[in-house]
């Protein structure tokens, strides 16, 4: 699962060390292939950032690359997902005198096993939060785009003892009871607003 980096902090902190690549392999334990190609791509494991992240001493969400986020539709890398972990990426809304609460039945799976089968109760615009076993946490806000059309904005955390890592940040429009998927890893969500 590939994630995008903040490249020239990682390359900025080896120089500043006098490091080379080789020697920043050696201190993190990664190749230095995969030196060479984070350095390069922006992109890496959640496993080499936190070795990355144990060499400099910093937290690993400082390593994260931080995307702008102004309303941007699920891209083909979102939807590949991973290349998009990033510090919390909050999405704004206005809200309107008309502003409205969304049911929004989620489904979380796992395998073809059913993790959460639950009803959240958004208010347009607000965030609601859902935490999954400690390991995982979803973020979404709705927004009624036009009859029986919502936006539902989501993101989507790996949590672990370091601290939360934003894994995805998808979004979707979907009718009235109708559904939509996003996977990511070995997970899969659904979402179906009720206006």
């Amino acid at each position: 699962m590939e994630m995008q980096i903040n490249k020239q902090l990682i390359k900025s902190k080896r120089v500043e060390r006098a490091w080379s690549q080789s020697e920043l392999a050696q201190v993190s334990g990664l190749s230095l292939r995969t030196i060479q190609r984070i350095e390069k791509s922006g992109t890496a494991s959640l496993e080499s950032i936190k070795a990355l992240a144990a060499v400099y001493e910093v937290k690993v969400i400082e390593i994260q690359h931080q995307p702008k986020l102004k309303g941007a539709k699920l891209t083909r890398k979102a939807a590949a997902f991973f290349a998009g972990t990033a510090v919390m990426a909050a999405s704004v809304f206005t809200l309107t005198a008309s502003a409205k609460p969304v049911m929004v039945d989620l489904m979380l799976t796992s395998q073809g096993q059913t993790l959460a089968d639950v009803q959240v109760l958004n208010d347009e615009g607000a965030f609601s939060e859902i935490v999954f076993s400690d390991k995982l946490k979803i973020r979404l806000t709705s927004k009624i785009e036009q009859e029986n059309q919502v936006k539902i904005v989501t993101e989507i955390y790996s949590l672990s003892s370091e601290g939360q890592v934003l894994i995805a940040s998808p979004s979707v429009t979907v009718q009235h009871q109708k559904q939509a998927e996003v996977h990511f890893d070995d997970y899969q969500l659904s979402l179906s607003p009720n206006l």
